[in-house]
């Protein structure tokens, strides 16, 4: 690990001047010059040896410099959570479904960060400005040929009641048969049914 640290320069010279990658020769937009934009992941990590411990890589890339923001190495045990990280004002945090939950969002909101979540159906309860449960599915079934938007408000861990921009937009018939073929795949590896209606859509809160 020492070796690979002293060899950081010479990595990310590699990675801006020898790998071919078109978001390497993307200028960040005008809008996101006062943000830095980190993507979010988590992959497992197997311990060479007889015992073969699996561990959990925390990680954040700065997507317009494709550097490492942050990074922690936790025990399987720790799930994949934005708590991991360490966010301020100004961080503009992308992170697939797994990340979208009620502890995840309040972390940035404490933090003062900006976020872009996917979110399962049924992460957690919205409600509309009234009061009422919202029905995410139901209303991802709305959704015509163009992007959609609404507010939602979410009850947080401390029961402060916050809005959140919930915005979905409709597949295409080919990522609808890709989904379809992907779910057809997954149940038979898991060999149970797959609920499909909710992925014909897709849906993230910013």
């Amino acid at each position: 690990m020492k070796k690979f640290i002293q060899c950081g320069d010479w990595i990310k010279w590699l990675t801006q001047n020898i790998l071919p990658n078109p978001i390497m020769h993307y200028k960040k937009p005008g809008w996101l010059e006062s943000y830095q934009v980190l993507a979010v992941d988590a992959s497992d990590l197997v311990e060479k040896g007889a015992v073969k411990r699996l561990w959990h890589l925390h990680y954040a890339v700065d997507l317009f410099s494709l550097t490492c923001s942050q990074f922690k190495i936790t025990e399987q045990s720790t799930g994949e959570s934005l708590k991991n990280f360490t966010f301020s004002k100004g961080c503009l945090v992308i992170a697939d479904r797994a990340y979208g939950t009620i502890k995840s969002i309040g972390h940035c909101l404490d933090a003062g960060a900006d976020f872009i979540l996917r979110i399962k159906n049924k992460a957690f309860n919205m409600y509309d400005r009234s009061g009422q449960k919202i029905i995410l599915a139901d209303w991802l079934l709305t959704v015509g040929e163009k992007a959609a938007e609404c507010t939602v408000y979410i009850n947080g861990s401390d029961k402060k009641r916050t809005a959140l921009r919930l915005c979905a937009i409709k597949k295409t018939k080919e990522e609808i048969r890709a989904e379809e073929k992907r779910l057809k795949k997954l149940e038979s590896k898991k060999q149970k049914p797959i609920v499909k209606k909710q992925n014909l859509l897709t849906g993230i809160c910013l």
